[in-house]
């Protein structure tokens, strides 16, 4: 296989964990789950991903739900409500990712002063 034939392959991996990710990053998702459903090893995942997308697998699941939960909140849905729609174990995990995430616990209040 050449080295372009092996660039693409890893640009494809990429992609797929990226697409894997979108579609189930609201459930119990974690590296090891990711890497298991393409075959790979847990470093191996996190690697290519890294490589394509500069930012790594945990950061970008976490991104993601913390932007949906910006949204739900903005909606008036129940924070222990979306601390569990987002597969956070507990809503004291989730309030404190939320807390570094945006340096603000999560509130109505919050989300306007985001916003503007």
């Amino acid at each position: 296989m050449s080295s372009a034939q092996k660039q693409g392959t890893v640009k494809s991996l990429s992609a797929n964990i990226k697409t894997f990710i979108d579609e189930n990053y609201k459930g119990s998702i974690s590296i090891k789950v990711i890497a298991d459903n393409f075959f790979i090893s847990p470093s191996t995942a996190c690697q290519y991903f890294k490589n394509d997308y500069n930012i790594s697998i945990k950061k970008y699941i976490n991104e993601k739900r913390m932007l949906e939960a910006k949204k739900l909140i903005e909606k008036g849905e129940n924070f222990k409500s979306i601390s569990s729609q987002l597969g956070f174990k507990n809503y004291s995990t989730f309030f404190r990712a939320y807390k570094k995430h945006f340096g603000a616990s999560p509130s109505k209040k919050t989300i306007k002063l985001l916003i503007y």
